[in-house]
Order: C-alpha cells, then structure tokens, then sequence
C-alpha cells in the first residue's frame, strides 16, 4: 500500500540526522487559513485522521485583534463541516520516493463543537494604540502525537473590536504498514 521507503517501525526509530526522514519521504503536510473574525465569534477547523499523526507546528499570526486557538480532542459537533481547507505537501521536490505518498488527513470548517478535552491553547493579542499597528504571531512548539481520529482546533475572539490573523499548522503523518 505504501512504499517502502516510507514504512515506519515506531518502536525502533533512530534520529541519524537534524532533519526529519518524514521531509524527504514526503509524509509531512501544512495548512494555512487567513482568518477575519468579529467580536465574540468564532471558527472550528476539523482534522479527520485514519493514521496516527504528529503536530509538529501549530502557529497564530495576529494581525488585529486578539484571538484565542484552542486544540480539542473528543469534541460533539454542530453544524455542518462542508468547507474543505486544502492541505499542501511539505516537500514538493521532484526527488520525493514514488509512489509519492498522498495525505490521509482531512481538514474542513463550518460548523462548531461543544464539550470535549482541551489539549492546548493559545492566545496572541495586538496593541491597541492607535498608529500602532503590528502584526504578533503565537505558536506552540511543543509537538503532539494523535491517534487515528478527529481533532479540532477552535479560533475564537474574546475582544471587543475585529480580528484578523493567519492560522498555520504542519504535521508528520505515520502510515500503518
């Protein structure tokens, strides 16, 4: 099913390099979403996952406003999650191992959760003085594991006043052999 330049055996992995393996095999994937949200509202990104995956970056660059990105796990939904995001390789280099690997992640937005466990968060605010418009990124650098699954990451405003920003998120997937 996949090629075997890409099976992984978790339990006997060796770092030999600084650069992760997963790069040059092409199991690593990114997202991006720009992001305007009024006061008090706010966005649920779904991840369905049939493979076990590693968060290995999880960024907010606010432009206005102050937001509030939090990751879920075991969530009910709402609504409608029809808006697909489109997910990219990390490695796009003509030297990637074929059968070139495809995603096995989905992501969509649209509708919204409630309940669940709340793995992370993170909060990034601008300075509200006048002239004085800068843009401030937040990011966890911790990485998470996740299991074959869904995970959510909600990105809500708790100002008074528009926010705007870029949501970015990269991760490794670990295929089953």
């Amino acid at each position: 099913m996949y090629p075997s330049s890409i099976k992984q055996n978790r339990q006997s992995r060796v770092d030999v390099s600084p650069e992760l393996a997963s790069f040059f095999a092409g199991t690593q994937f990114r997202v991006f979403r720009e992001i305007t949200l009024g006061a008090g509202a706010s966005m649920v990104l779904k991840l369905d996952r049939t493979c076990d995956i590693i968060i290995r970056g999880f960024d907010l660059d606010v432009s206005a406003g102050e937001l509030k990105a939090e990751i879920f796990s075991g969530a009910t939904t709402g609504g409608s999650f029809s808006e697909a995001v489109t997910i990219f390789p990390k490695n796009l280099s003509s030297s990637l191992p074929t059968p070139v690997y495809k995603t096995q992640a989905v992501m969509t937005t649209g509708g919204t959760i409630s309940g669940g466990t709340l793995i992370d968060v993170l909060r990034v605010k601008t300075s509200n003085a006048t002239g004085q418009v800068a843009s401030i990124g937040g990011k966890i650098e911790d990485q998470y594991g996740a299991p074959a699954g869904t995970g959510y990451y909600k990105i809500s405003n708790p100002g008074n006043s528009d926010a705007t920003a870029i949501f970015k998120m990269w991760w490794e997937e670990l295929p089953t052999v």
